[in-house]
């Protein structure tokens, strides 16, 4: 059942990678403006983020169940939105709808996903946990893009529908297992903090590298696609190419689930902010898709370990674990609003410039990550919880 559990992230972001390719493939296609692109992320990005405010508010260990079937029925009527009202720019619409659904899904299934890896007793069950969510969900992103890339934009619609519908009953039949079968250990008791063990509590730099990190990866989703156009790469090479990312991205992370001692040292930061910025620049100097399959599978290894970070430092906290998932998902829904639309802005002036300001950030953010890791003294057993 733990196993079944990760079933969730990964259809769920089936649905996500295969809406977000398709969407900015037919306004490329039309020859929108590219702030237009772009805002195909932010329509859903804004949407997320309203939702997501009130959901994390709301949510809690009884009413998950109830929030995630919520959240499959929506991607089911979404899916039908897109088959019979297929307008380019009712998309917008239907994109909303997805954002709804992913406010439903994610900030309660982060919670939860802690307490049944035992994630609330030490700090290699949140590693654990962050990896294999982590990793789940960059699979089903992986995948996405193959299903409009590949199959017909009918064919890939239908697969979205059936996906919500099975997210939805899936849920249910977990979600009453675990009603009869529920751990002892499961139970959420974040009044009650563990013996602090000199962890410190690193949340906010996790919100600071991974927006950053989000910020620059939705201008990739959204601006790498016209820069495709320009190069004459076809529709099924560019849905190959975010497949190697987000694949590298899985592998990466759920690698990651099984290390421990790391997680605060600066060599780590210094190594994999190398990885995100050099795969940026790789991108605005190659004009051949070998170049653009090398960035895209480093930059994978740069966003694994920050989403990663993100998810463990944020649930490592013995008493704010809850209202750090919430903050998360606020974090990448402000990046989505402001990624796609600056990418857009900058693409509009030259096709690479979104990817030079993203190498930028992605220096600042890892220098800001090294300085913080080099001031944190006495090693890090990785079995305790983070210092207040």
């Amino acid at each position: 059942m733990k196993l079944l559990m990760y079933l969730f992230p990964v259809l769920i972001n089936i649905v996500q990678g295969a809406v977000f390719f398709i969407s900015v493939q037919r306004f490329t296609e039309a020859g929108a403006d590219k702030v237009i692109i772009g805002a195909t992320t932010t329509a859903w990005s804004v949407i997320y983020c309203i939702v997501n405010i009130i959901i994390s508010r709301l949510a809690n260990e009884k009413n998950a169940t109830a929030l995630i079937f919520t959240g499959g029925g929506i991607i089911a009527l979404s899916s039908l939105g897109f088959l019979i009202f297929d307008g380019l720019y009712t998309q917008f619409v239907w994109l909303g709808l997805i954002g709804v659904a992913f406010g439903c899904y994610c900030a309660p299934f982060q919670v939860f996903m802690k307490y049944v890896e035992n994630g609330s007793s030490d700090a290699a069950g949140v590693a654990k946990a962050a990896g294999r969510y982590t990793a789940a969900w960059s699979f089903g992103f992986a995948t996405g893009p193959l299903l409009f890339g590949l199959l017909s934009a009918r064919m890939g619609f239908c697969i979205c529908f059936a996906i919500g519908i099975l997210v939805a009953a899936g849920i249910l039949l977990i979600g009453n297992y675990y009603k009869k079968h529920k751990p002892e250990n499961a139970v959420i008791q974040e009044s009650k903090p563990s013996a602090d063990t000199g962890l410190p509590d690193f949340a906010w730099v996790g919100w600071i590298v991974a927006g950053v990190g989000t910020l620059t990866v939705t201008q990739i989703r959204t601006m790498l696609q016209p820069l495709g156009e320009t190069l004459n790469f076809d529709i099924a090479s560019m849905s190959w190419l975010l497949f190697t990312l987000s694949c590298v991205q899985a592998g990466f992370s759920f690698l990651l689930s099984f290390t421990k001692h790391w997680m605060f040292k600066w060599l780590p930061a210094l190594l994999i902010g190398i990885a995100g910025a050099g795969s940026l620049l790789l991108i605005v100097f190659s004009k051949q898709l070998p170049g653009f399959f090398t960035a895209a599978a480093i930059y994978g290894l740069y966003s694994g370990c920050f989403y990663f970070l993100f998810v463990y430092y944020s649930l490592l906290h013995p008493t704010k674990a809850a209202r750090n998932a919430g903050i998360n998902e606020a974090v990448v829904a402000i990046s989505g609003i402001a990624g796609p639309l600056l990418g857009g802005m900058l693409a509009n002036i030259n096709g690479v410039y979104p990817f030079v300001f993203s190498a930028i950030l992605v220096t600042g953010a890892t220098l800001l990550h090294i300085v913080k890791c080099a001031k944190v003294k006495n090693a890090v057993s990785g079995k305790g919880l983070c210092k207040e």
